[in-house]
Order: structure tokens, then C-alpha cells, then sequence
């Protein structure tokens, strides 16, 4: 069964600073995980998959008013891991 994050509304990232590590939901390897029906905005990144992320699934999220974007997937590859 994968992680579930759910639900959340996230307006806690302050656009002025920048740099790494920056984002609404941020996730480094993640391996089945499921992100869906989550708010976000004001943020630097919406959200930021990472590195290495295998059977991910995102879905219904409603994403806004990102400084400078609402989905930055980086560097992943492989299968699904089931």
C-alpha cells in the first residue's frame, strides 16, 4: 500500500527567499507514494519531486499563485517499485 498525502491546504513557503529545498510539498526519492486533493499556493514550487521517484501518482491537486512553478519533477526514472 503506498504513502498517501491527502487533504492538506499549504500556504507556508515565503516566495522571497528562494534556493534549494524550496517547495510546497517537497519529496526526495519518494517510492510509492500517492499525492492527491491537496491546495497549494504562495509557494516558490507547488510541489517537488526529487530524485529517484518510482510509482509515484499525483492527482487532483489544485495548485496557484506560484512564484515560479506548480510541479517540478527532477531526475526520476525507472518502474513502478510494487
Amino acid at each position: 500500500m503506498p504513502l498517501t498525502y491527502a487533504g492538506e491546504h499549504l500556504n507556508v513557503n515565503a516566495t522571497w527567499w528562494g534556493g534549494f529545498e524550496m517547495g510546497g510539498i517537497k519529496l526526495h526519492a519518494p517510492i510509492d507514494v500517492a499525492i492527491k486533493d491537496n491546495c497549494i499556493h504562495d509557494a516558490f514550487k507547488g510541489m517537488w519531486i526529487d530524485w529517484q521517484a518510482q510509482g509515484i501518482r499525483i492527482s487532483g491537486n489544485l495548485m496557484f499563485d506560484n512564484s515560479w512553478m506548480d510541479i517540478h519533477l527532477e531526475v526520476s526514472h525507472g518502474p513502478p517499485h510494487h
